[in-house]
């Protein structure tokens, strides 16, 4: 899931990422590749504008197990890593282009947020 959290980590808005976690590399890998997607969501009219914390929270469907444990830092203790912010503002266009580059050990490479003011 991509998230929008404030400041104290509440998620107020969430979307399902396009990209398939179920095999995300071949299995030919050596480790090195990468693979990337790109989300397009549009948020909701109740969300207020503002700066909001760019997360991604890998959870079991089942919820069954914890969330995903990545090879990244500041992880939250609901199990999220936040990667930058956004601005949202009054009568946005949707937030376009959220690219999340996922590496074969688990992390998050690197990742652009663009909105719309």
């Amino acid at each position: 899931m991509v998230q929008l959290r404030t400041d104290d980590m509440k998620v107020v808005w969430q979307g399902k990422s396009a990209i398939d976690l179920q095999k995300p590399f071949s299995d030919t890998s050596t480790g090195d590749d990468t693979t990337s997607t790109t989300d397009t969501f549009t948020l909701s009219t109740n969300l207020a504008p503002g700066i909001y914390h760019v997360c991604v929270q890998i959870n079991d469907p089942a919820h069954v197990y914890a969330s995903l444990a990545l090879a990244n830092t500041g992880r939250t203790q609901d199990g999220a890593y936040c990667l930058g912010v956004v601005t949202v503002c009054m009568g946005a266009a949707p937030v376009q282009d959220t690219d999340i580059v996922w590496q074969q050990s688990k992390s998050l490479r690197s990742h652009r947020f663009c909105g719309y003011c």
